[in-house]
């Protein structure tokens, strides 16, 4: 469950984010895209907005919306590490 605030700036808006089992989470991409989604729907940014910008605990993340209001996390990767799983 995300919680979401218009701002700071224009474009961009401030979520928590709550998740089942875990609580208070410092970030999550997928509710990052349904929030920022939600936020140009509910005017909280202005439709014409292309990108959101999404500020959690974790860090900022952005969001690009196309006009069939499909989103994409936009930005800079790390590769963590190769994880090789027997089952």
């Amino acid at each position: 469950m995300e919680v979401i605030e218009p701002g700071p700036g224009t474009n961009a808006i401030s979520m928590r984010v709550h998740e089942r089992g875990a609580g208070v989470t410092r970030a999550c991409g997928t509710g990052a895209c349904a929030a920022a989604d939600a936020a140009r729907t509910w005017g909280f940014v202005p439709e014409s907005v292309e990108e959101v910008v999404v500020h959690m605990d974790g860090g900022v993340a952005r969001v690009r919306i196309n006009e069939n209001r499909h989103a994409t996390l936009v930005g800079p990767t790390v590769h963590i590490a190769d994880i090789v799983v027997d089952v």
